[in-house]
């Protein structure tokens, strides 16, 4: 599996030596540190980067790395001089994440280098510290979505609802029956009417945006279980190495007492051979001293054979101390050892018992964020349901012929108008004043009272609304 690593990897770097460094996912989900040493892959051919050449560090200076994956540096000409400007090389073109390990794209595959648990935890806590940084900016972004759309539609509202006042003048013009030279109505509702329908088209576009914007919030909950699942996998890697130490320190324990035993014992065999090796001294020393030159042989010979395997004993036990002492050492050794990594491994749980923590408080702001989210993209999708109604009011009324050429009637004109106030109401009175709408559309009625007359039951319900909205405000 040859992926491009830095989508599959953390904690990319370039120490000094030109190593590329991160830490890969491989096939299996684990965690692998790898490095590369660039200088084996890439050269320096004149003052450019060349692929399949080496050591490009020996004639290059101001070595970067950028966002991860592109290599930046001056490169030395064979003239001795030097780049004016850096050059830069894209590694992911070259280089690639084969289940784990850091190598040329063209490279057979080789073994796998295995990452131990504090490396699985880095790696892991690395996740969730990110994932938490992209949770923090969905939070801003879901706000400034939310206020920004807010301020726009209401903007683009504000056009349309002006544009709908004109619409109900340009209705009281033609009640009034002035007309231009010509014959032709002293109003153009048309003119109006366009814009007005781009305003609120111009909402549900951006409302439409918005929403899109807000879905992607919705995905963050994803790798929750993913980072879960790598925690327990963990914890179980992590308590099965206790608990395979924990045997191993126990027998050690036991072989060190056992060295303490025996070593006491040996010295218990010492001390008991000193003592009589001074005793024999003794015995030569009081011979020497009587002037008992004419003893007989035996007694000397005795005393001689007596001294020389007690001689050799001593030393044998003292060599049997020695070697007690330096087993104890290093059984001693292998017990602080083994100690140490129990330490650690503990010290480890606590590690991940803590990222557990850091999980569950992710989580829950990813519930909080996107409960916000949902109440974000209800009121939105409302806001653009009633733009797409308006839009369709609006242009059916285009739809239907220009007042100006009487192909439709002024009344049924009206009777859009109110349509689209009683549709608006929620947000025209953010925005605009709605009795006034209707006061220009009664003033505009001919002397039959047509439009008054016709429209009276709905002019009423729109005002009784209003009222409601107020009073509720």
């Amino acid at each position: 599996m040859k992926t491009a690593y830095e989508q599959t990897s953390v904690y990319i770097n370039l120490n000094g030596r030109q190593e590329l460094s991160a830490l890969c996912r491989s096939r299996g989900g684990e965690w692998v540190r790898s490095t590369i040493d660039l200088n084996s892959v890439l050269g320096n051919c004149n003052g450019s980067f060349e692929w399949g050449g080496c050591d490009f560090g020996a004639s290059a200076k101001n070595v970067e790395l950028r966002d991860g994956k592109v290599l930046s540096a001056h490169l030395k000409r064979k003239d001795g001089s030097w780049t004016e400007t850096p050059v830069v090389v894209n590694l992911t073109e070259h280089i690639s994440n084969n289940d784990g390990t850091l190598r040329r794209s063209d490279q057979e595959d080789v073994a796998m280098i295995a990452p131990d648990v504090c490396e699985k935890l880095d790696a892991v806590g690395g996740l969730i510290r990110n994932q938490q940084t992209v949770i923090d900016k969905g939070v801003f972004q879901l706000e400034f979505i939310t206020a920004a759309n807010q301020r726009m539609v209401l903007q683009e509202l504000e056009v349309a609802f002006l544009r709908l006042g004109k619409l109900a003048d340009c209705i009281k013009g033609e009640f009034d029956e002035e007309q231009k030279d010509g014959g032709m109505p002293q109003s153009n509702p048309d003119a109006v009417l366009r814009p007005m329908i781009r305003s609120f088209e111009n909402v549900s576009t951006k409302t439409d945006k918005a929403l899109g914007l807000i879905e992607k919030i919705f995905e963050f909950n994803t790798c929750i279980p993913t980072l879960q699942r790598d925690l327990d996998s963990l914890r179980v890697e992590i308590t099965t190495e206790v608990t395979l130490i924990k045997p191993s320190i126990d027998a050690i324990q036991e072989k060190i007492a056992e060295s303490i035993t025996e070593i006491e014992a040996n010295q218990l065999v010492l001390k008991g051979a000193k003592a009589v090796k001074g005793k024999t001294k003794s015995v030569e020393a009081l011979i020497k001293f009587s002037g008992w030159v004419l003893l007989p042989i035996g007694l000397g010979t005795n005393v001689t054979k007596v001294d020389n395997p007690l001689r050799e004993a001593i030393k044998d036990t003292e060599r049997r101390i020695k070697q007690d002492e330096e087993t104890h050492m290093g059984l001693q050794a292998e017990l602080d050892e083994l100690t140490k990594q129990e330490a650690g491994l503990h010290a480890t749980l606590c590690a991940h018992d803590a990222l557990i923590s850091q999980l569950t408080y992710l989580s829950t702001t990813i519930t909080d964020l996107e409960s916000h989210a949902e109440s974000a993209k209800g009121t939105i999708g409302s806001m653009k349901k009633l733009a797409d109604r308006l839009i369709d009011i609006a242009r059916d009324l285009e739809d239907k012929g220009a007042m100006t050429d009487y192909q439709v009637s002024k009344k049924e004109y009206a009777a859009h108008v109110v349509c689209v106030l009683d549709m608006a109401l929620p947000q025209f009175t953010a925005v605009g004043e709605v009795e006034g709408v209707l006061l220009e559309l009664e003033g505009g009625d001919d002397e039959k009272g047509t439009v008054k007359e016709a429209l009276k039951n709905e002019i009423a319900i729109v005002r009784r609304k209003l009222e409601l909205v107020r009073m509720l405000n």
